[in-house]
């Protein structure tokens, strides 16, 4: 029987795939209330929430797997996680139309002033003049970052008539060419847009992307959305654009710190905001909550995830030919293990034959955790399997062989 804490509020209908299982014992409490269970959990479900801290997963020694109700994982410590050979999976596609729905909303308000209009026609005034607005058809909207919410988006606005320009380092041509749009590097994508609306994740990359360097590039008078992550934007250098009137008009449903009470950005009459409401709508939450709970109970089946963080994703059809010689390289592994007394510095695996028919990355993690399991004081698994190799000194390499081995 599999303990399985949910952390965060979920409804029933979300948990469908674990409540119907013989095998999962859930427990709806926040990790406060189950603080005496801790020790005895197997997977924990949560939203945005719960932290789950490295302090807090050394109060579930038994904790194989956590699941995020949603896209993003910043608070899960992935690093801890993968260190303690736990999965992280969480749900990418479930909130994706909700989010470009919103968006795209976000942008039809922020172009007709419609929360400024609507303010003020309740406080009695009839300024209809103030508020005259510009239309989307014709103009270019910039996306960067072109991932599946990207892409809806790009749909509905090829709907409204605009001209469509993206920038994704991972966006290959034949994607591009299917999605009609236009594929520029983010400095030839700047000053183009009329309108930018930002989706990639949030990295030590991406982190500030849209600053004032970038800004002071783009067209005067430019428009720009920040419905993925807090911290895309820069938001101290976009207040200062939006004062000097290099931005016309922002939209956020994202802060770096949240909830943003008393933020100077909400002081603008140019800014729009909503409190992180793009994956909030009745299907999205039930999406995110089905799809993490269907993973974790494909987990605990024995099944390969599709959405891990930190595990290679295979398709079962794929994992079931692989099984073969995914368990003969952990044999192999154990074997070599025991016969090496010696301390080594070096493990080299060759593959050769049907082995290269597959990724050869998570034969070469499951032969390094079986070469490991006797030799470390730790849970190893194909998790942390290459991470252990690293912190001993030993170098995991590679090599691919034409010539048949039989």
């Amino acid at each position: 029987m599999y303990r399985i804490l949910v952390a965060d509020a979920i409804k029933p209908e979300g948990l469908g795939p674990l409540s119907e299982a013989s095998n999962i014992h859930l427990i709806q409490k926040t990790v406060e209330e189950a603080a005496n269970e801790l020790d005895r959990i197997d997977a924990i479900l949560v939203r945005s929430a719960t932290k789950v801290s490295e302090e807090l997963m050394n109060r579930m020694p038994q904790l194989k797997i956590i699941a995020r109700a949603g896209v993003g994982v910043d608070n899960i410590d992935i690093p801890a996680a993968t260190k303690r050979g736990i999965v992280v999976v969480n749900a990418p596609d479930g909130n994706t139309i909700s989010t470009a729905e919103h968006t795209f909303a976000m942008m039809a308000s922020l172009m007709r002033h419609i929360p400024q209009a609507y303010a003020s026609l309740k406080n009695g005034e009839w300024k209809r003049s103030s508020y005259t607005g510009t239309e989307l058809r014709g103009k270019t909207l910039g996306i960067v970052g072109f991932g599946r919410i990207g892409g809806e988006i790009a749909k509905r606005a090829k709907v409204f008539g605009m001209d469509v320009i993206v920038y994704d380092p991972y966006l290959t041509v034949d994607r591009a060419k299917k999605m009609s749009v236009t594929a520029l590097p983010l400095d030839e994508l700047l000053p183009k847009a009329d309108i930018i609306t930002v989706h990639t994740p949030l990295t030590n990359d991406t982190r500030g992307l849209i600053n004032k360097e970038k800004l002071l590039t783009c067209k005067k008078g430019v428009y720009v959305l920040n419905c993925a992550r807090g911290g895309i934007l820069d938001e101290d250098d976009l207040y200062e654009m939006l004062v000097e009137g290099q931005v016309a008009g922002a939209a956020l449903d994202v802060f770096v710190e949240e909830p943003p009470l008393g933020h100077k950005l909400l002081e603008l009459d140019s800014v729009i905001a909503t409190p992180h409401l793009g994956a909030s709508t009745k299907e999205a939450q039930l999406n995110v909550a089905v799809q993490v709970a269907q993973e974790v109970l494909t987990y605990f089946e024995g099944n390969p995830v599709s959405s891990s963080i930190n595990l290679p994703a295979i398709s079962k059809e794929v994992f079931e030919k692989v099984q073969p010689f995914y368990q003969l390289v952990q044999q192999m592994g154990s074997i070599a293990s025991q016969c090496m007394n010696e301390g080594i510095q070096e493990i080299s695996v060759t593959y050769a034959g049907e082995s290269l028919d597959f990724d050869t990355a998570i034969l070469t993690k499951s032969l390094i955790s079986g070469f490991f399991r006797s030799r470390v004081d730790a849970s190893v698994n194909e998790v942390n399997a290459l991470l252990i190799a690293k912190e001993h000194g030993i170098t995991v390499g590679e090599k691919i062989s034409t010539d048949s081995l039989g």
